[in-house]
């Protein structure tokens, strides 16, 4: 997702699935990565509450930790080659291995050939035994081998006062090839305006209390 502004309409299907007698729960697992640093912040799980997944809506809104309050770790789980972490949304602590790169399975035991390009992150396994590559920025596709062209273009030009330039995957269906981060202070499109501020004096001999209501 590179504008929360913007509501995304996903399909999901299964790619491999016995047909099972019995009812099974299943849940979609999501992962959250920034798109510079392509730092971890946390993952949740969102439960299927039909098991033929077409029929079932799902609407859900994910709320990022800030960073500062670091990732909730477990101990409940023994992670052969990885570590225990808790889900973000999990009321009661529910936990899964998060495995080292080149490593898979629930504990971590399965071991897997990364084929993402050097610069991008290898996260896991899909159901047909290719990786799940995290693309840095000026890159896209399956495996991260695909450059965006408009990461060429000169982000002086684009994005003003400071802002970061963040190209869109080549493949993205919106008319914009970029979007930017603006800095504190700025907004826009390009971050070409100023930001709304009220700037309150007080006269030196008036005594501040340590809290004041101010209305608009």
């Amino acid at each position: 997702v590179h504008d929360c502004r913007i509501k995304y309409g996903i399909y999901l299907l299964y790619s491999i699935r016995p047909k099972e007698l019995e009812p099974t729960q299943y849940s979609i697992h999501i992962d959250i990565f920034e798109k510079i640093s392509l730092k971890y912040r946390g993952s949740w799980l969102v439960p299927l509450n039909y098991s033929f997944l077409p029929v079932h809506r799902i609407a859900t809104e994910l709320t990022i930790p800030r960073e500062k309050n670091g990732l909730d770790t477990c101990l409940d789980k023994n992670c052969i080659h990885g570590g225990c972490v808790t889900y973000a949304n999990s009321l009661v602590g529910k936990s899964f291995c998060r495995c080292h790169q080149g490593w898979s399975g629930w504990y971590c035991t399965i071991p897997y050939d990364c084929t993402c390009s050097s610069d991008s992150l290898c996260i896991g396994k899909a159901a047909n035994k290719r990786p799940v590559c995290i693309c840095p920025v000026e890159k896209f596709g399956s495996r991260c081998l695909l450059g965006n062209l408009a990461h060429d273009i000169d982000q002086n030009s684009t994005c003003q006062n400071g802002g970061q330039y963040i190209p869109l995957n080549g493949n993205n269906a919106l008319e914009r090839k970029f979007i930017c981060v603006c800095r504190k202070g700025f907004t826009g499109n390009q971050c070409e305006r100023v930001g709304s501020k009220i700037i309150i004096t007080f006269h030196k001999d008036i005594v501040l209390p340590e809290s004041m209501l101010v209305h608009f």
